[in-house]
């Protein structure tokens, strides 16, 4: 499946993520018996490299979200109606009968194994400008 970007948008991925790391970042003050994030169990990773594995953002944050009572509810879906109207403005895909390829949103992360797992990303503009690297931190194992 080939997407295609408005670069000029690109740039306000940051910004327009940051209501997201936001709502998943209250977690650990809501929940007192264990401080952080529950890991998704259903989401399958799209690809590894050097044995980090990468999900598609959309999958994987919807799955977060679910297994984390729905925490971030409202700022997950502005932030993907964003990205689908906006960022990736056009799609290709390969095999029209795959809907699990439909569900995806174009961008992967990377998600730790562990909380302690570091990152070699931190670099980025995305981790450097948002919680990104805080929020994967809270994701227990």
């Amino acid at each position: 499946m080939r997407k295609f970007t408005i670069n000029e948008q690109l740039k306000r991925l940051p910004e327009k993520l940051a209501p997201v790391l936001k709502s998943f970042g209250r977690a650990p003050a809501l929940r007192k018996e264990s401080p952080g994030l529950y890991r998704p169990e259903s989401c399958l990773h799209l690809f590894e490299y050097e044995s980090e594995k990468f999900y598609d953002l959309k999958s994987y944050f919807y799955a977060l979200n679910s297994a984390n009572n729905n925490i971030a509810g409202r700022e997950l879906d502005v932030f993907f109606e964003w990205c689908e109207s906006r960022l990736i403005v056009s799609k290709a895909v390969r095999e029209p009968e795959s809907t699990v390829e439909l569900s995806y949103c174009g961008l992967s992360i990377y998600v730790p194994s562990s909380p302690n797992a570091g990152t070699s990303y931190n670099f980025l503009p995305l981790y450097r400008q948002t919680e990104l690297e805080h929020t994967m931190k809270l994701i227990s194992e």
